[in-house]
């Protein structure tokens, strides 16, 4: 004997007849948009060839009372990665570069000519003041000096007779002058003589290091010809250039940062030593000298990036620049709270290599989600696969993993690998979902129909029993061959069977018999000649009691008031055919202001011109 089918409510617009079960269908998919958008977007099918919401009875088993007749929506957590907003020192900077020089670098030359007879240093040599580089020929030079001390004895013979012969009245007072005269002279001719000698030993001038030596041994030199370079590192200076309009920031001995190409990951610390008290009327900068300490590794010519600090901060909030939704116009981030992804627009302060300063819109200790945020919208599911909270548990999904397809699986990888994710961590998810999930398809969940009774039984189903998943539906154009029912279950003991007797059918529940009938296998039809489709009209035109078990369906999904308000009035806005126009894409002024923030944020052309592509698709 075949089952009655209970009737579909309807609710009357204008000249035609709108099932309920398609509103309530169009206000479900408008407030699970972002949870199915966000996760794999598929279902499997269930046995019979139906999908997994069952057949004539909707999802295998009981659910609750004003709910599906199967149970609760699927709901898929996106895999994210969070961090801890912390405490911590943050600096305000002006940002510069420069080259660095040494405070003391010179050449050396000769002073003298003659040929090179010893080079005793090299290029990477550390010497000291008044050590001996080279060596230069000075048999002509010492010869000069011993023809210059004959003659200066001579001159003090002459002297001495001319001295004596004046006391004697012999001589005159001018033979005098002229003997004491030459007496000088030859004196001064040794000394210079010396000094000559003297420019033949070729000595440091300070202790520093010798960079260049621009002579070879045995090469005859002229007097004015470089033979060696010297430079003292310590200190190594920096000269920048510091916009005018930064002046009243500068003071001498502010701390400054510097960074080579020669040492990336590190910091070498530094402090202003001078100011020009001038501004450059060409570049309209101040020329600002820099002490560098070089730890023993920098060199002078060495380029640096120079961070010249103006202001610490030690006890600001900190978060990656990562964290940033690159998909809004304003500063947000997404803040996990209880197993769910919120939106939450902040202000940002100071900014520091990937570190940036929130000043206001987060607390101490809120996790906001540094991987996986791309894509996602208010009130989306997530798990938690590294940072803080990884130890929860995934929200539970439709089946879980241990049922997926490897079709499936792949799509499922793909997505995660578009969201940054590593292999490692996307096997561990998998796992994850597969240990964790829900109960496997065409299974009904425990406690629900199909379970114990006492749990509402489907729309057409049996009383505690639940809807057998995937049973072809009565359909008037289906053929009335008899197909072979499954098994039924063993009633417990003490209860009547409930084969003895037909089971009363139940009445509709104005939720459940709100939903638009299915087609194709595992679906219900309704009598023949009832239409089947139709637009949903204005939510105030359903029927007070359809309404109140709307609201309440939302008020078990865990959703506010408001947020109950803003889905209803979503999910039954005019339709397309409706005359009225659909969200019109962003003006050219606002994705021109989109693309200078993904700018300021290091993004590529290539992937700033991704993001307006989506932009530009209008959200209707």
């Amino acid at each position: 004997m075949r089952e009655s089918v209970p009737q579909i409510k309807t609710t009357s617009l204008g000249d035609r007849k709108v099932p309920g079960r398609q509103l309530l269908q169009a206000l479900l998919l408008a407030g699970l948009a972002a949870a199915v958008a966000c996760g794999s977007g598929e279902e499997a099918a269930g046995p019979g060839g139906g999908n997994a919401r069952g057949g004539a009875g909707g999802r295998p088993g009981g659910g609750p009372p004003g709910g599906f007749g199967g149970g609760s929506a699927p709901v898929t957590a996106v895999p994210v990665e969070v961090v801890e907003i912390l405490p911590g020192p943050i600096s305000a900077f002006i940002e510069t570069n420069g080259t660095l020089e040494a405070e003391r670098e010179v050449d050396i030359v000769a002073r003298t000519g003659g040929p090179l007879v010893a080079l005793d240093t090299e290029e990477g040599v550390q010497v000291k003041a008044g050590d001996v580089l080279a060596q230069i020929d000075e048999l002509e030079a010492r010869a000069q000096v011993e023809i210059a001390r004959v003659a200066l004895q001579d001159a003090e013979m002459v002297y001495n007779r001319a001295k004596a012969s004046l006391e004697n009245a012999v001589v005159s007072q001018e033979v005098y002058d002229t003997a004491r005269s030459a007496l000088e002279s030859a004196k001064a001719q040794l000394a210079g003589n010396e000094i000559q000698l003297g420019y033949t030993r070729i000595t440091a001038p300070f202790d520093g290091l010798i960079i260049q030596r621009a002579v070879k041994f045995g090469e005859t030199v002229t007097a004015g010809q470089q033979l060696f370079r010297i430079s003292d590192f310590d200190p190594l200076l920096c000269v920048i250039g510091v916009p005018e309009r930064a002046l009243a920031r500068l003071s001498v001995g502010q701390p400054a940062i510097l960074e080579v190409e020669a040492f990336p990951e590190e910091q070498f610390r530094g402090r202003v030593l001078r100011i020009s008290p001038v501004v450059d009327a060409a570049t309209g900068t101040i020329r600002v000298t820099l002490e560098v300490n070089r730890q023993g590794r920098l060199s002078p010519g060495m380029f640096a990036g120079v961070r010249l600090v103006t202001d610490v901060r030690q006890d600001a909030l900190i978060m990656p620049k990562r964290a940033l939704s690159l998909e809004s116009l304003a500063d947000s981030v997404f803040v996990v709270e209880d197993g769910t992804a919120y939106r939450r627009n902040i202000t940002l302060g100071y900014e520091e290599d990937d570190r940036v300063e929130v000043t206001s819109g987060l607390d101490r200790g809120d996790r906001v989600i540094v991987v996986g945020q791309d894509g996602l919208t208010d009130a989306t599911p997530v798990q938690i696969l590294v940072g803080p909270g990884a130890e929860e548990r995934p929200v539970r999904t439709a089946g879980g993993a241990s049922g997926m397809t490897e079709e499936r699986r792949a799509a499922m990888r793909e997505r995660m690998r578009a969201r940054g994710m590593t292999d490692e961590a996307i096997e561990e998810r998998l796992a994850a979902m597969a240990a964790g999930g829900g109960p496997p398809r065409g299974q009904g969940r425990p406690g629900a129909g199909g379970g114990p009774p006492g749990g509402r039984p489907a729309a057409g189903g049996t009383p505690g029993g639940g809807a057998r998943a995937g049973a072809p539906a009565a359909d008037s154009t289906a053929p009335t061959s008899p197909t072979p029912a499954p098994p039924a279950r063993e009633p417990p003991a003490g209860a009547t069977p409930a084969a003895a007797e037909p089971a009363p059918a139940p009445a509709p529940d104005p939720v459940a018999a709100s939903r638009p009938p299915r087609s194709g296998p595992g679906s219900r039809a309704g009598p023949p000649g009832r239409r089947q489709g139709g637009e949903p009209g204005s939510f105030e035109s359903l029927p007070a009691e359809t309404q109140e078990a709307i609201r309440g369906r939302l008020r078990s999904m865990g959703l506010s008031e408001e947020q109950i308000e803003e889905r209803v009035q979503r999910g039954w806005g005019p339709s397309p055919g409706d005359g009225e126009s659909r969200p019109q894409a962003p003006t050219p002024e606002q994705l021109e202001a989109l693309r200078e923030r993904l700018r300021e944020r290091g993004m590529t052309e290539e992937q700033i011109e991704e993001i307006i592509a989506r932009r530009r698709r209008p959200q209707g």
